[in-house]
């Protein structure tokens, strides 16, 4: 799975069906595109995420986890 990251700092992560959710979990996810071109259309300074991209993305569903079940949702 490939990480992209908008020029606002937001993930999109790119799924096999070609589309892209802010999550690596689709279920998980808030906001989708269809497809690559559809983000380069809207922000086309939208780039390939780095491993440190990945590794600070995951850091934050981590915390948003804890979070989660510390308030108990």
């Amino acid at each position: 799975m490939k990480l992209y990251v908008l020029s606002d700092g937001w993930p999109a992560y790119l799924h096999a069906d070609g589309t892209l959710t802010d999550s690596p979990n689709k279920s998980e996810s808030d906001l989708g595109w269809d497809s690559l071109e559809q983000i380069l259309e809207w922000d086309p300074d939208t780039r390939e995420g780095t491993q440190e991209d990945w590794d600070y993305y995951a850091k934050i569903r981590e915390g948003h986890e804890a979070w989660l079940e510390e308030v108990g949702i």
